[in-house]
């Protein structure tokens, strides 16, 4: 992720996004 964030499926990821709320979103998609 780069600092000025990025749009995934309606979500967006900020520089001070932390790894649990990534790993929770990534969770989420039932990948």
């Amino acid at each position: 992720m780069t600092g000025t964030g990025d749009w995934k499926e309606g979500e967006r990821f900020h520089g001070g996004a932390s790894e649990s709320d990534i790993s929770s979103w990534i969770d989420s998609l039932g990948l």
